[in-house]
């Protein structure tokens, strides 16, 4: 017999054997179906190697969210923790995307979140992205802690 589960949580499985003198017997396993998780990556345009940026350039940034493909069920009510970009004090906005909100996610299922920077002075940086919140089908709190793309200017 088999069993296929719809949505992610912990479930009881009972097995229970009768022999033929009418003898039973029972057992359980705890059955742990996972959900995907959140997954956010951050990625820069240039036309440079190693990410290096030249002054006054303009210089694409994507922030992507996705939802991982190892799970069952949707991820509910995903959100950035802040913005969805911490911008250095180095470069100055061209473009930003006009919403960022994420919402419900299936499974493989990405979004993405484009800017376009200009360097206006020099320095290191590091783009970060917040966490994104949300909560699984079986209602439980979901977290993904995105990396951080760093490069010298």
């Amino acid at each position: 017999m088999n069993h296929r589960y719809t949505h992610p949580g912990n479930f009881t499985a009972y097995l229970t054997v009768t022999d033929t003198d009418g003898l039973t017997n029972r057992a359980s396993r705890i059955i742990q179906v996972a959900a995907p998780k959140p997954v956010v990556s951050v990625r820069l345009f240039n036309k440079h190697s190693g990410n290096r940026i030249e002054l006054e350039e303009e210089f694409g940034v994507r922030v992507t969210v996705r939802a991982s493909n190892d799970g069952l069920g949707p991820l509910f009510d995903l959100a950035f923790s802040g913005p969805a970009l911490k911008i250095p004090e180095i470069f100055s906005t061209v473009s930003a995307p006009s919403l960022t909100g994420t919402g419900t996610f299936q499974p493989d299922e990405s979004r993405e979140f484009n800017w376009t920077l200009r360097a206006d002075r020099a320095g290191g940086f590091a783009f970060i992205a917040p966490c994104v919140t949300g909560k699984d089908a079986a209602n439980r709190p979901t977290l993904e802690r995105p990396p951080r793309a760093r490069s010298p200017l």
